[in-house]
Formats: C-alpha cells, sequence, structure tokens
C-alpha cells in the first residue's frame, strides 16, 4: 500500500510541474543545447514546503524528483553520471 501511495505521490507531484513556469538558463548565452549533449543532476532542493499528511515514512519531495529525471533522462538517451556535457540543478518550489 505504501508503495501504491508513493507511486501516486510521484505521478500528482510530477504533474503540478507540469503547470509551473520553468526557465532555462545556460550559462553560455545559447537558447538550445545540441542533441548529442549528455546530462548529469546536480543539486535538487525542496523549497515547496509541502508534507503528505498520511505518509509514515515521510516522502523525500527532492529525492524523487531526482530519480525522476534521471529516469527521463536516461529512457531518452541523455543522462550520464560521467562526462557530461551540461548538469542540471532543480529546485521545487511551491
Amino acid at each position: 500500500m505504501k508503495k501504491v501511495l508513493l507511486c501516486l505521490s510521484l505521478v500528482f507531484l510530477l504533474a503540478a510541474c507540469g503547470t509551473r513556469h520553468h526557465d532555462m538558463v545556460f550559462e553560455n548565452g545559447h537558447t538550445s543545447l545540441p542533441s548529442e549533449s549528455k546530462y548529469t543532476i546536480g543539486s535538487v532542493e525542496d523549497e515547496s514546503g509541502y508534507v503528505f499528511a498520511d505518509d509514515e515514512e515521510s516522502l523525500d519531495i527532492a529525492e524523487s524528483m531526482r530519480i525522476a529525471l534521471v529516469d527521463e533522462l536516461s529512457e531518452e538517451g541523455l543522462y550520464s553520471e560521467e562526462n557530461s556535457n551540461y548538469t542540471i540543478d532543480l529546485t521545487v518550489k511551491k
């Protein structure tokens, strides 16, 4: 049951991310990146302050976002723990 709640919570969290404004900031001033680019995940912070009321194990929102992002990048062949071209830093906000 806890795994089901965790999965549902993660789906809810990822769905909510689609409704927010996302800013892409490139240090080199470009507006797009080469298609052969590889990414690693840098810092992931949770500034939302949201706590799941019925969650006995307290879901770590930042770690859940990190795992979901690594999974998505890996599926697209864009993730590389080593030898990456770019680092993604993520902040979850309310």
